[in-house]
């Protein structure tokens, strides 16, 4: 008979490097599409023929890339669930088995956060801002021949650190956290299941990562191109109107090229000279073509393949047994997300009987109202399981009863749970920092831990991301975070 070995703290330190790696990505994934960063495309490259072309192919790339960022982080987080999962079958199983040297069925680690990262698509590349060159010497503009560029060389500027820190996020989740897992003893057949799923994951990441530093690159190069347009086509124009004794007539800006002041050209330049100077311009112009030629023939890494995988990922099989009229029962599956599958799996243990598409429906209307914030905390309450049969108290700290128990004075929290001193904060849009404040005291002062159920739906400003970080990097495993869809 062939020796299986069980490794029950395989499962758990998996779950853990997953948990960490999702909830890093989705971090970073907030970041870059919140208040600055990717947010700032908005009209970059202008709408000539050239800008109109890269900004139509930049929009579409960027769409899939962030998106694809977020399935990830999403994917990580179900696998980290489901290996966690299997890590308490397992040690469940051996408790009952007798081999009482393994940790009981209550001893497993705590779960790994749910990170639901929500991509927040940035505004169009393409759209109008104005002329990209100002009609002020008679005839220059008509001698050019074509719309000049107007793109916005300071916004494609700011793409190429947001695009740059996002693929080092995702490089770094890789090397940081999954790295980390290494693969199970060959008998343990389930956890090898697991593994070749978690490493399969490797290909969409490297090619999210690789499709982030490129974006960075194509937008830097742009902005680039449009700036070196923009400097050689001014002095061209200064050149011109040097031949009247008119010294620095243009000026490189923005969006444009702008006239310091209107020329009065008269009799002293001549058209062949104002042709010429537009000629020159117009080459100028197509000298852009193999930069926007690169962007507009780009093709993602991340293919459909991989992106199906990442959404297969991330789903759950949900079943059922009914019973039917005639007295036989009913196996039904049925396909659900990460927190949808747990609010499932939750109800069934509170003793629920709606069927699963009764049940279903009923889920898909409240997080279709999920922007409500009493909506979103019964929401988020069904997913973390948080109830009063359960040992947990809402509005904590709010009733009389509760003033000597709560940590602190002065603040009351959406749940709690006074046993094992866990309290819960559901926040549905901006955070309150002087609630935060008095939570670091309770981190500071007490052995409580605080979870926040973030509404990964929400656009979070930079300072209440980086606040977050903070807190979770200076009070590991006291401060959580979950980001609930």
């Amino acid at each position: 008979m062939s020796k299986v070995t069980v490794e029950p703290d395989w499962f758990f330190h998996t779950a853990a490097c997953l948990g960490q790696a999702a909830s890093k990505l989705a971090v970073a994934v907030s970041r870059s599409s919140s208040d600055g960063g990717l947010m700032y495309s908005q009209k970059m490259a202008g709408n000539d023929a050239r800008g109109s072309g890269w900004g139509t192919s930049y929009d579409a790339a960027a769409k899939i890339v962030l998106e694809g960022a977020a399935s990830l982080a999403g994917a990580w987080s179900s696998m980290a669930q489901k290996v966690h999962q299997a890590g308490v079958n397992h040690q469940i199983y051996e408790w009952e088995a007798g081999r009482r040297g393994y940790p009981g069925p209550n001893a497993a680690p705590a779960q790994p956060p749910i990170s639901s990262a929500v991509a927040h698509i940035p505004p169009s590349a393409v759209g109008d801002n104005g002329p990209g060159l100002d009609d002020f010497i008679p005839g220059l503009v008509e001698a050019v021949g074509e719309p000049c560029p107007n793109g916005d060389y300071e916004k494609l500027g700011r793409m190429a650190p947001a695009w740059t820190a996002l693929g080092d996020a995702v490089n770094t989740s890789c090397s940081e956290w999954i790295a980390k897992i290494h693969r199970p003893d060959a008998s343990m057949v389930d956890a090898v299941a697991l593994y070749d799923t978690i490493m399969k994951l490797n290909e969409p990441a490297n090619a999210i990562a690789g499709d982030a530093m490129k974006l960075a690159s194509f937008t830097s190069t742009f902005g680039t191109a449009i700036h070196t347009f923009r400097e050689r086509s001014t002095k061209a124009i200064d050149d011109l109107v040097l031949i009247i004794g008119v010294i620095g007539a243009a000026a490189a800006l923005g969006t444009r090229i702008a006239g310091k002041k209107a020329i009065a050209i008269g009799g002293r330049l001549t058209a062949r000279e104002v042709s010429q100077t537009g000629k020159e311009i117009g080459g100028f112009i197509r000298a852009l073509e193999p930069v926007v030629a690169s962007m507009r023939t780009f093709v993602t890494a991340l293919n459909p393949a991989m992106q199906t995988l990442l959404s297969q990922t991330s789903i759950f099989p949900a079943e059922s047994n009914e019973l039917q009229p005639d007295g036989t029962w009913k196996k039904t599956i049925r396909y659900f997300s990460l927190e949808k599958w747990m609010a499932w799996q939750k109800y069934l243990l509170r003793g629920g009987d709606m069927d699963i598409d009764t049940w279903s429906d009923m889920y898909d209307r409240l997080e279709k109202n999920r922007d409500d914030g009493a909506a979103f905390d019964q929401h988020a309450a069904d997913v973390m399981g948080y109830s009063k049969g359960t040992g947990w108290i809402p509005q904590f700290g709010a009733h009389k009863e509760d003033y000597d128990k709560v940590p602190v004075p002065g603040r009351h929290w959406d749940w709690a749970n006074p046993a094992t001193k866990e309290l819960a904060e559901h926040k549905n849009g901006s955070l309150d920092f002087s609630q935060m404040a008095i939570d670091e005291r309770v981190l500071d002062e007490t052995d409580w831990t605080i979870t926040y159920n973030l509404n990964a739906n929400h656009q979070y400003t930079q300072k209440e991301l980086d606040e977050l970080e903070r807190l979770e990097r200076e009070y590991p495993g006291r401060f959580k975070k979950n980001w609930i869809n």
